[in-house]
C-alpha cells in the first residue's frame, strides 16, 4: 500500500510540474516525505504469553482482554503494522 501511495504521490508530481512547465513558469521541486510503515509479525501465544486461557466468568474475559490489549499497543510504534498469526 505504501508503494502504491508513494507512485501515486510521485505522479501527481510529475502532472503539476508538466503543467506547470506548459505555461512557461519556473518549476520548482518539491520533495514529499511519505512515512514508511514497518510490519511486526507476532504469535497470538507470544502476545498473549500463554498457550491457553482458563475463562470461568465474565471478569476473566475482561482480564484476558485487558493483557492482550496492552500487550498489542506496546508492540505497536508510531509507524508500525503489527501482524498477529494465530
Amino acid at each position: 500500500m505504501n508503494d502504491l501511495d508513494a507512485k501515486l504521490l510521485a505522479n501527481k508530481a510529475e502532472e503539476a510540474k508538466a503543467a506547470t512547465e506548459s505555461k512557461g513558469a519556473p518549476v520548482v521541486d518539491v520533495v514529499i516525505n511519505v512515512p514508511v510503515k514497518k510490519t511486526k509479525n507476532v504469535t497470538i501465544k507470544n502476545v498473549a504469553h500463554t498457550s491457553s486461557w482458563r475463562i470461568e466468568k465474565a471478569e476473566d474475559v475482561d482480564k484476558y482482554i485487558e493483557q492482550l490489549k496492552k500487550t498489542l499497543l506496546s508492540e505497536l510504534d508510531n509507524n508500525d503494522i503489527v501482524n498477529v498469526e494465530f
